[in-house]
């Protein structure tokens, strides 16, 4: 009688769960660098909302500034004026 042998034996077991292991790894990791890219676009996105943002306050604030300058003018001349 011949004897069968079976293709997946402890020889060749070893190999193949090493070889899923690697493979498993580079998926992995490539999914986790994807991951690093897209934060990366998502904070450069945010970054450049945010400076959008600011510049639309500050400007708010400069015009808003002006105007009570103007106001304060306003009501000196006012003063000025009743004496």
């Amino acid at each position: 009688m011949e004897e069968k042998r079976s293709i997946l034996s402890l020889e060749t077991l070893i190999p193949i769960g090493l070889v899923v292991i690697l493979i498993g790894g580079v998926v992995w990791l490539t999914t986790m660098f994807n991951d690093i890219i897209y934060l990366k676009r998502d904070l450069a996105d945010t970054k450049s909302a945010l400076t959008l943002q600011i510049a639309d306050v500050k400007n708010n604030l400069v015009s808003q500034i002006s105007e009570i300058k103007s106001d304060v003018k306003e009501v000196k001349q006012l003063i000025l004026d009743q004496k």
